[in-house]
């Protein structure tokens, strides 16, 4: 069977609306049968060497151009576009025979839409998820987190362990370095955390779909994002959206944590 949260089909990329581009920094890999397509236009193989397609210096896409727009898509439409542009920010869990398919937090859109929901998300096709439940049911979400993984590290270990993590992002470097220079006392996290109950419950309730009720993950990551959030003074999407890109989607951070 396969699953998708009630929000999938609301998702749009809003392309050069977006302050965080995916067409830049990224490795993109061409698959097999797109890389038979591309091999017809001279004008897209240029960019391609061993099987990615090769960033600018800059970091960019070569197909990003100056307003934020795909110049592949411009021209041949999105069909040209190979799988790993076609598919991000959505994603496939596997758990025994069924599929969980969803969209990943650290692209912007994905983030404001799942993060700002007013409402539990459902499942379509309807599965019950009781651990899911009981976030949004719970009267203190701080309270649900420490009885079901009490907090074993200061905010200073949060910060100390992740700089010891594969780093993608030079920002996110700068952001560590100023929790561990700065630490966030428990009280404070607690506070600010039931302070934005909604968009917790949605930050923990996406991270236990996408990972399989791993409840110790979604709660070190909650706990990691607030104090992110308030050290650096930053908005909670925009945190939230870096955590991602930086865990999520490296095999080997997610292993680490």
């Amino acid at each position: 069977m396969i699953y998708r949260p009630d929000y999938y089909d609301e998702f749009v990329c809003i392309a050069d609306r977006c302050k965080n581009t995916c067409c830049a920094r990224w490795e993109i890999d061409v698959d097999a049968v797109s890389m038979e397509r591309f091999r017809e236009h001279p004008d897209i193989m240029e960019h391609i060497s061993d099987g990615c397609i090769t960033l600018k210096e800059d970091g960019n896409c070569p197909f990003l151009n100056e307003k934020g727009l795909c110049k592949m898509i411009l021209k041949y439409g999105e069909d040209m576009l190979c799988d790993v542009c076609t598919d991000h920010p959505r994603y496939i869990s596997e758990v025994d025979e069924d599929e969980f398919i969803g969209v990943g937090i650290s692209c912007e859109a994905a983030c404001d839409l799942i993060l700002n929901r007013k409402e539990q998300f459902k499942l379509i096709p309807p599965l019950q998820m009781p651990l899911i439940d009981r976030v949004f049911e719970a009267e203190s979400v701080t309270e649900l987190l420490n009885g079901l993984s009490p907090d074993e590290s200061s905010s200073k270990e949060h910060a100390e362990l992740l700089l010891t993590f594969e780093i993608l992002e030079p920002e996110w470097k700068k952001m560590l370095h100023n929790l561990e220079s700065s630490p966030v006392s428990e009280e404070d996290r607690d506070s600010y955390i039931d302070s934005l109950s909604m968009q917790f419950r949605n930050l923990i309730g996406y991270f236990l779909y996408r990972h399989d009720n791993d409840f110790y993950l979604a709660a070190v990551s909650a706990r990691i994002i607030a104090e992110l959030t308030i050290a650096n003074n930053m908005t909670l999407e925009d945190v939230a959206r870096m955590y991602s890109a930086e865990i999520e989607y490296s095999d080997i951070n997610c292993d680490l944590l």
